[in-house]
Parts: structure tokens; C-alpha cells; sequence
């Protein structure tokens, strides 16, 4: 879980853990990518705005030399509208209000 916000980060490891998943976070683009690379997930959750450098950073980084080749991202956001945004990161789109 990669979000900036610790309420965020708490509630979003707490959620997977009910589920017995090994859950590890951190707050910014070079922190998410370094535990990517040390834990070599399954699953990123990576927020969309993550202050200085957005989330879409992390993403675009992750594809180009991803740590796994099974990792799947999902972006999560606050704000309500992250269509455009979404759509240019990632080169596809699959949003979910």
C-alpha cells in the first residue's frame, strides 16, 4: 500500500489482513518502489496523488521494470475524478467509481 496519508495506508493493510495477506506500506513513490523490489509483491495499491511526485510515477516506473511479472496495480484516490488521468499513466483503463 503506497498512499501518503497513514489513515489511508492503516485501513487499507488492516482490510487485506483480515484476509491473512502479508501487507507492507509506504509513503511516497521511492519508498513504495524500494519495498516493491525488496518484497516483490503480488499486489501494489498505489494512490493517485502522493504529494511531490504522483502516483502515476511509481506506476510508470513499475512497468518499465517491474519487480515481478505476475504484479498487478491498482490506483486508489480520494478525489472523484481521475478518469484522464488514469487513462494517460497506465495506457489502458479500467475505472471503478
Amino acid at each position: 500500500v503506497v498512499d501518503d496519508e497513514p489513515g489511508v495506508r492503516l485501513f487499507c493493510r488492516e482490510v487485506l489482513q483480515i484476509d491473512g495477506l502479508l501487507c507492507h506500506d509506504a509513503d511516497s513513490v521511492e519508498a513504495g518502489l524500494a519495498k516493491a523490489r525488496e518484497h516483490l509483491p503480488d499486489l501494489v495499491l498505489i494512490d493517485v496523488n502522493l504529494g511531490a511526485v504522483p502516483g502515476t510515477e511509481l506506476l510508470r516506473q513499475l512497468r518499465e521494470s517491474p519487480p515481478a511479472p505476475h504484479l498487478k496495480v491498482i490506483m486508489i484516490s480520494g478525489a472523484a475524478s481521475v478518469d484522464r488521468l488514469l487513462t494517460n499513466a497506465a495506457g489502458h483503463r479500467e475505472v471503478t467509481p
